[in-house]
């Protein structure tokens, strides 16, 4: 309950006339010569948002333009993510594993370029390689080489997999920030 002060301070304060404005409402939405704005191209992603935008004022479809623009384009982007991510799931033929009973590259999870075009990170230096004198030496390295390369293989799926952990919880976080903003 107002006391009898407060309303006769709200009763004085409505008799008083609003102040001067110094900038006009609307300002941002103003062109340069004063004129009022042009109604917004809504065209590509916008096309949306025409049928009901253009039922409205030329400074509120500005408005709902900004808004819709910047929100389809981080929608889009979480799309593009989601198509991506989706190709993680494929398989491909790799061509530098040959299957000697077909022929044909054996078929492996897909890996994102990056893991799958890693080099063989250990080597064996030319001397030993080309010297009849290692020969026991170098069938170990051979032996050796074959193992590393296991284990490489092992790795770039490894990788793939924390890949498609990662794509999976960057799409989750992309969702809730665009339910957040919009």
């Amino acid at each position: 309950m107002l006391s009898s002060t407060e309303i006769d301070a709200s009763a004085i304060n409505s008799s008083r006339p609003a102040p001067a404005r110094t900038a006009p409402p609307h300002s941002s939405f103003v062109n340069e010569d004063g004129s009022p704005p042009k109604p917004p191209a809504l065209t590509g992603t916008l096309i949306n948002i025409k049928p009901f935008a253009e039922t409205q004022r030329n400074e509120l479809q500005m408005t709902m333009a900004i808004i819709a623009n910047t929100m389809l384009k981080t929608e889009r982007k979480t799309r593009q993510r989601l198509e991506t991510r989706s190709c993680l799931d494929g398989t491909y033929d790799d061509p530098d594993d040959v299957d000697p009973s077909t022929g044909k590259g054996r078929t492996k999870l897909f890996t994102p370029n990056n893991i799958r075009k890693q080099t063989m990170p250990l080597n064996c230096s030319e001397n030993v390689t080309n010297d009849s004198r290692c020969a026991t030496m170098r069938s170990a390295i051979t032996i050796m080489m074959e193992k590393v390369k296991i284990a490489i293989e092992a790795w770039k799926q490894k990788m793939a997999s924390f890949v498609r952990d990662i794509a999976d919880s960057e799409i989750k976080a992309r969702k809730l920030i665009h339910c957040c903003e919009y």
